[in-house]
């Protein structure tokens, strides 16, 4: 299995070139880095990345085709290998409906998302044939349409955490005739001693994750009214740091990968039980240099 961290755009430069050579240095295969259109556009991040490192890949993502042009982002990956080396990989997605809504983006209006995002992936694996390149591609996945598609990649995302999950939204995609690469990207705190403030931030990430579930989804698992009425307070203005204690406990630990490192051999067997073949740990196991280190010796 591969394993990768992903790294904040919110951070300074400085912060995130500092945890990219430690990355590195600790064995660690990717560094995954998202992109936050309200804040700062991910492939400056993952030049600031490349420039601090010799080896470790880097995956750019989630990008979303309904921000970004086909060929913007074709573009964007083909300068950073000009410079830094084919080393770098690209994970499409319709993308975070909170962050597309700060810049003027409601995925709610867009149809046929799975067949344009199809599309996005046949034009921009185009840009780079032309150039000669071979850049793997990736889709970030929850629910069953977008699922059913990721065939036709190189590899999937899967944004779920408990084995239950990542086990049925595999069986989804095996019934579509499909075999691809199998990944799991979910926030993540896995600690040797706990601390109050990472739990609280690691709350603070699944939330983000659930209250943009697909109505599929949450049909599912049977919570499709606590995250609508969460929606609402949210609208309402409830400050996101606060939504966590209007979310059930039980669905927010489907999306995060929370335990002490002497359970992570177990967590990790199921995964590979199902098949996965890539596990990118998120915010905020990235918090400090000291996480990142905690989580390198209970892997490595």
């Amino acid at each position: 299995m591969k394993y990768g961290i992903s790294l904040n755009v919110h951070e300074t430069l400085q912060d995130i070139m500092d945890k990219s050579r430690e990355i590195e240095r600790l064995g660690f295969h990717y560094i995954w880095v998202a992109d936050t259109p309200s804040q700062r556009y991910a492939p400056i991040v993952a030049s600031a990345i490349a420039e601090s490192t010799k080896r470790v890949k880097i995956g750019i993502g989630v990008l979303s085709p309904f921000l970004y042009s086909e060929r913007e982002i074709a573009n964007a990956v083909k300068t950073l290998i000009e410079f830094y080396g084919e080393r770098f990989e690209v994970c499409l997605g319709p993308g975070d409906p909170d962050q597309l809504r700060r810049v003027g983006i409601s995925l709610l209006k867009l149809r046929d998302i799975p067949m344009r995002i199809l599309e996005s992936k046949r034009k921009i694996e185009e840009e780079f044939d032309r150039s000669g390149l071979n850049v793997p591609i990736w889709i970030g996945a929850q629910g069953p349409r977008m699922l059913k598609i990721s065939k036709f990649f190189q590899g999937v995302l899967l944004n779920y955490a408990h084995p239950e999950l990542v086990r049925w939204a595999t069986d989804v995609i095996k019934t579509s005739g499909g075999h691809v690469k199998l990944g799991v990207y979910a926030s993540a705190y896995v600690y040797s001693e706990e601390e109050e403030e990472v739990k609280q931030l690691l709350r603070m990430a699944a939330s983000t994750v659930v209250l943009g579930l697909s109505k599929n989804v949450l049909e599912k698992l049977g919570f499709h009214e606590e995250v609508e009425n969460a929606r609402v307070k949210l609208k309402e203005g409830l400050p996101p740091e606060d939504i966590s204690r209007f979310l059930p406990e039980e669905l927010l630990e489907k999306f995060i990968i929370h335990m002490p490192t002497t359970k992570l051999k177990e967590y990790l067997s199921a995964l590979k039980s199902i098949g996965i073949e890539h596990l990118v740990f998120g915010f905020p196991q990235n918090f400090s240099k000291k996480n990142i280190r905690v989580l390198a010796e209970a892997l490595f």
